[in-house]
This record gives C-alpha cells, structure tokens and sequence, in this order.
C-alpha cells in the first residue's frame, strides 16, 4: 500500500485487471500491486477467463495490464477486447519488436512494456501509481488551433486527467 494511504482511501481504489498466463510473474505483479498500491486486482490466465473478468465486473477497471500472448488469443486479441470495452490498458509482454510495438500502440495502449529483466515490474507500479494520480488533476488545454486543442485533450484524457 502506499505510504500515507488511509483505509478509506484504500477501500475508494478501483480495481485492475492483469491478463497473464505465466503463474510465476502474475505471482510477483500481483504481490507487488497489492503490496505497494493496494489496488484490488482481477487475474485472468486465458482470453475467456479476461472476457468473463470484464463482463462481470461490478466496478469499473482502471486499467488492465495485458501480456499480448494467452490461451485462447495467440495474436495479441486480447488487446482488441480490453481496448473496445473502452478499458485503458498496457502492454506487459515478452517480445520486442518495433513493429509490433507501434501496431499495438496504434491500436490506443498507454504504453508497453518487455518483460526482460525483473524491474520491469517497478515501472508498471510506477505507471500505475501516476495514472491514478492523473485522475485527480485537471488539465487546461490551451492552443489557438481547434484541431490541435481537440487532439491535445484526447490524448490528455487517454492518460487519465481531466481536461
């Protein structure tokens, strides 16, 4: 939990939704999440557990962490789901290649992250820690062009401020 966190504030937090088949890294992302954001956490180990997950959640998701390869879903499908359920979601996956990355970022992720080393979770939590944060701040978007305020405050609220 983090520091300075009140049960009150504990108990407000919305819950995550992490899609991972590997047992030993939900493991460790989950402990980590639960450790040091106090978040409640949903994990789904294949694509029909995910769409089961979103489907019968009673309270929105504030994120979803998304490893791109799962039973059920071998080409990344999985992203499509979260991303037409208008859920915000990362990518946490063990393959890099910029291709790959840029047609998975086009598709609307936050960010995406590789799996290469185990500090890779720290950034996650740390992603985590500023979006929800993000939530509480309000944003301005100031430009003499239409187009470019309208571009600016879409992309400000993917990140979840309030413009």
């Amino acid at each position: 939990m983090e520091p300075g966190m009140t049960r009150l504030n504990q108990e407000m937090l919305e819950p995550l939704l992490v899609v991972e088949d590997s047992r030993s890294f939900a493991s460790l992302l989950l402990g980590t999440i639960r450790q040091q954001l106090g978040h409640p956490v949903t994990l789904a180990k294949s694509y029909d557990e995910a769409v089961h997950a979103v489907q019968s959640a009673k309270t929105p998701f504030l994120l979803a962490i998304l490893d791109l390869y799962i039973p059920g879903a071998p080409n990344g499908e999985i992203v499509d789901l979260i991303i037409k359920q208008g859920i915000p979601a990362i990518v946490l996956t063990g393959m890099y290649k910029k291709d790959l990355q840029d047609r998975i970022m086009a598709k609307g992720i936050l960010d995406y992250f590789v799996k290469d080393n185990i500090g890779v979770i720290d950034s996650v939590i740390h992603f985590i820690r500023r979006f929800h944060k993000n939530k509480r701040i309000r944003v301005l978007a100031v430009d003499d062009s239409r187009s470019v305020r309208v571009l600016l405050a879409n992309f400000l609220k993917r990140y979840g401020f309030e413009v």
